[in-house]
Order: C-alpha cells, then sequence, then structure tokens
C-alpha cells in the first residue's frame, strides 16, 4: 500500500495600517471637579492631512445635551475647557476631524473619545421647616464642595428675588431662615 501524507499550510495575508501616519490626540492633562473639565491636549498631524476644524464635542450622559467647539488653528496644545457642567454627571468628550489620505476622504474620524465623570457639588440643601412669616433650610457641606463661597436665594411666585443669604465654604452645617 502506498500512502500520501499532504501538509496542507493556510497562507494569511495581514495588512497593516500604519496608525503613526494619520492623525491623532496627545492628551497631555485632563481634570474634572463638580463643573468644569478642563483637557489640555495636542492633535499630532505630521503630514498635515486634515482638512478642515477639528472639533471637540461633549455629550452628558444623564441629560443628552450636546455641545461642540470647533479649533481652526490647532497646531498648537489646545486648552479646552468646559465650565457650567452638572455635578456628579458622566460626559462623553470626543475629538474629531476630518482628513484626506490616499485620495480618500474620512469625515469626522474619531482620534479620542473618553467619558469623564464629574463629582458631587458638596453641598446638600434640606427643607427644615415653614410657618405663615418664615422658611428654614439646613445646608450641609461635605470634603467635596469646591467652591468658596454661595449665594441662596429666596424668589417669589413671579420670579422676584425676595431675600438671599451668602456664605463661605468653611463651615459643615449652616442653618438659613428666610423671613
Amino acid at each position: 500500500m502506498l500512502y500520501f501524507y499532504i501538509k496542507s499550510r493556510v497562507i494569511t495575508k495581514e495588512t497593516v495600517i500604519e496608525y503613526k501616519n494619520i492623525p491623532y490626540v496627545e492628551l497631555i492633562n485632563s481634570s474634572t471637579n463638580s463643573h468644569k473639565l478642563t483637557m489640555q491636549f495636542k492633535v499630532v498631524d505630521k503630514h498635515q492631512l486634515i482638512s478642515g476644524p477639528v472639533k471637540v464635542k461633549y455629550v452628558d450622559l444623564h441629560g443628552g445635551e450636546i455641545f461642540e467647539r470647533e479649533y481652526e488653528n490647532y497646531s498648537d496644545t489646545i486648552e479646552f475647557i468646559a465650565d457650567g457642567l452638572r455635578s456628579n454627571s458622566d460626559y462623553v468628550v470626543t475629538i474629531s476631524a476630518s482628513y484626506v489620505r490616499n485620495g480618500n476622504v474620512f469625515n469626522d474620524y474619531t482620534m479620542f473619545q473618553r467619558t469623564f465623570s464629574t463629582k458631587d457639588l458638596g453641598i446638600t440643601l434640606e427643607k427644615d421647616y415653614i410657618t405663615s412669616n418664615e422658611i428654614a433650610f439646613k445646608l450641609e457641606l461635605n470634603e467635596n464642595a469646591t467652591f468658596t463661597k454661595g449665594v441662596l436665594r429666596l424668589y417669589d411666585t413671579e420670579g422676584n428675588e425676595v431675600d438671599k443669604h451668602e456664605f463661605d465654604n468653611n463651615t459643615e452645617s449652616l442653618d438659613v431662615v428666610f423671613s
């Protein structure tokens, strides 16, 4: 008897994408607190492929609001600041741009994406009591409080300010009474 043994060999072809040749983002620094996100980043575009502005979009995952900024000049380090954010929320930040390579157009190419979380504001306000002449609140601050001063305002039904109470972030608990 004659046996033939054939060893089969699978040939695979790998496609290597040279990621360093397309634009990308270097994150230099980032920080968040209860109401602000600060990022410093640099867009690296070694072959000047980007056509148009660099877009920074941030989305509030809890409220659904979408905000976007465009940067025409992205050759230097960009300091991006988003202030007035909701405390104790998650935000997705996306940095994108359109670029052309080998005649192909890549629109809104995502160069960077990350989720950031804002911290708790560090303040709790609870209604203490209401009478016909007064309304009282208990204000408690914790170690997460990032503000230095605050104002508690009382408005009437027409939206007019009736009274206000200013306070500093140097106490743990405060009783506020409006007459």
